[in-house]
């Protein structure tokens, strides 16, 4: 092949790799949020957990059945509806911005961890 013919596909080959690039860039973007909505669920169920006074059996499980109940909906609005009705039922009054607030605090905690951990790899 001659030099102009290979120049002729320089722009295609840049073109494919600059789309391997950005579809890697997007995989890894969504699995670090799906991990951080875990990690996020996670930290905030051991939260109310804590809150309601379980003991470390009870919340070992509460933990799983707030991540099971994440998986309805996108986004925290399931988790937030549980943990409402959890706290409740538990005799526990909380408004649902405090509830959200502790929510953002958990999230801004994890969302750090994770960046942490994403940068000693």
């Amino acid at each position: 092949m001659t030099q102009q013919v290979k120049e002729k596909f320089t722009p295609m080959v840049d073109l494919e790799n600059r789309e391997k690039i950005i579809s890697e860039k997007i995989r890894q973007d969504e699995q670090f949020r799906f991990r951080l909505q875990v990690l996020t669920t996670r930290l905030f169920a051991s939260w109310v957990a804590d809150v309601i006074g379980f003991g470390t059996a009870e919340k070992a499980s509460y933990i799983d059945q707030v991540i099971d109940a994440d998986f309805a909906e996108p986004g925290f609005d399931d988790v937030l509806t549980k943990v409402y009705g959890d706290l409740l039922s538990a005799g526990i009054e909380i408004k649902d911005e405090e509830l959200r607030m502790k929510l953002d605090e958990i999230k801004t905690h994890a969302r750090n961890e994770m960046m942490v951990l994403e940068a000693e790899k």
